[in-house]
């Protein structure tokens, strides 16, 4: 079984770099917002110029804040109050621009304390305000803003450029949170971690349901399985093996169905968007097996299990469909008694159970009987093997 311990193997890693690229792209379209908060840059009163910062994010200490210059719903719903925060000016030039914060609306009795803590210290009543640290997303104040800005200032404020922060967001529009973002980054960064596992350890308990199908099956051992697997017919390099009574079919794991259940199978094919090509494979408890692979190879393979197993219907019929869902049995009479039947060498035709047939030709079969006379085991019955063996080949 060395071709179905490579194909797991193969398939495990295919599935490990898909889960790594995966993780990645999210993770580069998203923002990368872990690498942008680690490397967030800072602005303080020495900070000459703000074009190198413009939609980034940057971390921002206030020191004095003069009042509320802009309280707004933004289009996603998320309640924001704008903040006068600080002139910031070069004192050798003259240059410099005005600065305004962003914050939830959570934070507005903080910063009306704030607020008030700024006036006493410029009257002179108390000491310098401990401010407040802020990270976000650094914008130029459009026309709306500036206006609202102005008022607030008064007629008499020197024309500067107009700067604010959204707080704990990563765009102009607040709608791309870092907490969010980081927590999507984390995830991402975990499916990664998931698909380089994936990626190293591709193959490891490749056989174990096909050691769960032996445990379920007495008298058959792993050396037996892997002889009937190596001298199976092998589709698609090993992927799908048809043994004597033993259907192999590999993906991430391999695994294996016994023929002797099975009573039919089809090619099923979805086109479109998201095509889809599998082998249908039915068996006679109403459970059915998909395993992807091509028309052709599911033709070849039905077939070859056929010839194996005439028991088995190839081929797709809507009649076939809908009894085989809503009346198992009556669809197992169509074909899979009839070749049962004939397998066990009792000829073909409808099924009938060998004590029923017994029955019919030789009368009522009495069960055994218990010293009590009533039914169990005992050694008054009557044995029908010598008769069936006689019948088997008629």
């Amino acid at each position: 079984m060395n071709n179905l311990r490579k194909v797991c193997k193969k398939n495990s890693r295919i599935t490990g770099v898909i889960i790594i690229v995966m993780g990645i792209l999210v993770l580069l379209i998203w923002g990368r917002a872990g690498y942008k908060f680690l490397t967030a840059k800072t602005i303080d009163e020495n900070t000459k110029s703000l074009s190198d910062y413009e939609g980034k994010l940057v971390t921002f200490h206030m020191t004095e804040c003069w009042g509320l210059y802009e309280d707004v719903t933004n289009p996603n719903g998320s309640n924001f109050t704008g903040w006068v925060t600080y002139n910031m000016t070069d004192k050798k030039t003259g240059d410099g621009f005005w600065f305004g914060v962003w914050r939830k609306t959570k934070y507005d009795d903080e910063m009306k304390d704030f607020v008030y803590e700024t006036r006493q210290y410029i009257d002179g009543l108390a000491d310098e305000p401990k401010g407040a640290t802020v990270k976000g997303y650094l914008l130029k104040m459009d026309s709306e803003d500036k206006s609202y800005f102005d008022n607030f200032m008064g007629e008499n404020i020197e024309k500067r450029e107009y700067y604010q922060i959204i707080e704990g967001y990563l765009d102009d529009h607040g709608s791309k949170s870092i907490t969010l973002t980081m927590v999507i980054d984390l995830i991402c960064l975990a499916i990664v971690a998931v698909g380089v596992i994936v990626f190293l350890i591709g193959g490891i308990g490749w056989d174990k349901k096909l050691k769960t199908y032996v445990q379920m099956h007495p008298g058959l051992t792993m050396d037996m399985l892997e002889g009937e697997a190596g001298n199976g017919t092998y589709f698609m390099n090993g992927a799908i093996i048809v043994g004597s009574s033993t259907l192999f079919y590999a993906n991430t794991k391999a695994n294996a169905i016994d023929m002797n259940n099975i009573c039919w199978g089809y090619h099923f094919m979805k086109r479109g968007k998201n095509p889809i090509s599998q082998m249908i494979v039915c068996d006679i408890n109403g459970k059915s097996t998909a395993i992807n692979c091509s028309e052709p190879i599911a033709r070849d393979a039905l077939n070859c299990m056929a010839k194996k197993c005439p028991w088995i219907i190839v081929g797709y019929k809507e009649d076939w469909d809908r009894m085989y869902k809503r009346s198992l049995d009556e669809f197992l009479r169509l074909h899979y008694y009839d070749e049962k039947q004939k397998d066990a060498g009792f000829g073909g035709g409808k099924y009938v159970d060998p004590f029923e047939e017994y029955e019919r030709q030789h009368g009522p079969v009495e069960p055994p009987k218990n010293n009590d006379g009533g039914s169990g085991s005992g050694s008054s019955f009557t044995d029908i093997s010598g008769w069936m063996d006689r019948n088997k080949d008629q």
